[in-house]
C-alpha cells in the first residue's frame, strides 16, 4: 500500500507539472498569438515545452531508480512478481510522465499548433539527451580513465 502511494504521489507530482508548464506555454501563445514570428516571441513560446521535455526525461530517470527501491521494499517473494511489479509501476509512471501532456493539449486545449510543438519538442529533447549518453558521455568516461591510467603509470 506504501509503495503504490508513492507511485500515485508521483504521478500527480508529474500531471501538475504538466499542468503548470503547458499553462505557461498557453499562456505565451496566447499573448503573443501565431502571426509573430519574432525572436522573442519564438522563445517564450518554445521554452516551456522545452524545459518541460527536459524535466520529463530528468524526473523518469529519477522515479526509474525510486521504482526499483520500492519494489526491493515489498519484498517479492519470486523474481516473476518482482519484475510485474517494477514494470507495471514503470508503465503507469511513464504513461503519465510522457503522454498526457499531449492528451491535455489534444482534448482540453484543443490547440493543434501547441501539440504540434509539443510533440516537435519531446521529440528534439529526447533524441538530443539519447546521443549526448550513448556518445558524449562514454567518451568523456574514457578521456578520463585515459588521463588516469596515465597518471598511474
Amino acid at each position: 500500500l506504501f509503495t503504490w502511494s508513492v507511485v500515485i504521489l508521483n504521478c500527480w507530482l508529474a500531471v501538475k507539472l504538466m499542468l503548470i508548464y503547458y499553462s505557461w506555454e498557453k499562456y505565451y501563445m496566447d499573448y503573443y498569438g501565431l502571426d509573430d514570428y519574432s525572436w522573442e516571441a519564438t522563445i517564450y513560446v518554445t521554452l516551456p515545452g522545452v524545459l518541460y521535455s527536459i524535466i520529463v526525461a530528468i524526473y523518469s530517470n529519477f522515479y526509474r531508480q525510486l521504482a526499483q527501491k520500492l519494489t526491493k521494499f515489498e519484498n517479492q517473494e519470486t523474481d516473476e512478481n518482482y519484475e510485474n511489479q517494477i514494470i507495471m509501476k514503470y508503465c503507469i509512471f511513464e504513461f503519465i510522465n510522457n503522454f498526457i501532456a499531449l492528451f491535455y493539449i489534444a482534448f482540453v486545449y484543443r490547440d493543434f499548433t501547441m501539440l504540434r510543438l509539443s510533440v516537435r519538442n519531446f521529440f528534439i529533447i529526447n533524441m538530443v539527451i539519447s546521443q549526448i549518453m550513448e556518445s558524449v558521455v562514454p567518451f568523456v568516461l574514457a578521456k578520463k580513465k585515459k588521463k588516469a591510467n596515465n597518471r598511474c603509470g
